[in-house]
């Protein structure tokens, strides 16, 4: 029976088609200005519905045609999606039904996730940084930022604002930003992609049949689920051996930094990158 003891967790997709490198870190202190970057969160959660491992990429979804899960096998699987709360370092155990993969080779993963995800961090910066707020709201500055409650779209007309606090210290506002994933890549004046390679992975969003989901701005429409394919950099291979998975990421990438075009102001705190290290034992 495989055991999988997960997760700090698996991977979400990038939010924006801007850069999306780590963070330049000195001193604890973040030095990036003008591009997006990727950092730490304090607390990440995300609905799985299903994990699978793949001898081959599944075939892409299409407007008219589901995507093909034939040549993989589920090793985890939720009707109505397992909530995880993703902390460095916290182990997490997956509420759902957990299955052996059969004996083979496996060159992909794949996670389906909710498109929905909630982030709540605070960052230290180099210098003094600044919210974006809507017209008649205060606007704060100082060297620490921090996640405010609220949400916003990645496929968006114009900018997000109040989701983000800066001052001298966490203040109490300090909560919750969800981010609804209705876009792969957008950039703020009503464009998105429901599917797109971004290298390290290739992800799709799908309506509740598989098949590809149209994206509108502010809007999650049709939009019932994100489907990522994560090719491995060593193809895991499961014997009569094998007793069990141990699935764990890196989280060092798991918020994104949404900075504007002014240089120092910062729009919101998103879902960054996470991609799965699978150990058998």
């Amino acid at each position: 029976m495989l055991k999988i003891l997960s997760a700090i967790f698996l991977l979400a997709l990038t939010q924006a088609a801007h850069a999306q490198s780590s963070c330049n870190i000195v001193n604890d202190e973040i030095t990036d200005t003008n591009a997006n970057c990727m950092a730490e969160p304090k607390e990440l959660y995300l609905t799985i519905y299903k994990l699978g491992l793949c001898a081959s990429p599944p075939a892409a979804p299409t407007s008219n045609t589901a995507i093909d899960f034939f040549q993989c096998s589920i090793i985890f699987e939720s009707s109505s999606g397992a909530r995880v709360k993703i902390v460095k370092g916290v182990p997490t155990k997956l509420d759902g039904v957990v299955k052996r993969p059969p004996n083979g080779t496996y060159g992909y993963s794949f996670a389906v996730l909710s498109p929905y995800s909630e982030i709540k961090t605070i960052l230290k910066f180099d210098q003094d940084r600044q919210n974006y707020p809507a017209v008649g709201q205060t606007a704060t500055n100082g060297r620490v930022c921090w996640s405010r409650a609220g949400r916003f779209y990645s496929n968006r007309i114009g900018h997000i604002s109040d989701l983000v606090d800066c001052g001298s210290s966490v203040g109490s506002s300090y909560g919750f930003t969800t981010q609804v994933s209705n876009a792969l890549g957008a950039d703020g004046a009503g464009n998105g992609d429901v599917s797109r390679d971004f290298g390290v992975l290739t992800g799709y969003l799908v309506k509740s049949n598989y098949k590809l989901a149209t994206s509108n701005p502010n809007d999650i429409g049709e939009i019932d689920k994100s489907i990522s394919v994560i090719p491995m950099t060593t193809p895991l291979t499961v014997t009569r051996s094998t007793k069990g998975m141990d699935i764990s990421a890196s989280i060092s990438t798991g918020v994104m930094i949404e900075m504007n075009s002014l240089g120092t102001t910062i729009e919101s705190f998103g879902q960054g990158q996470l991609l799965p290290i699978f150990t058998l034992y």
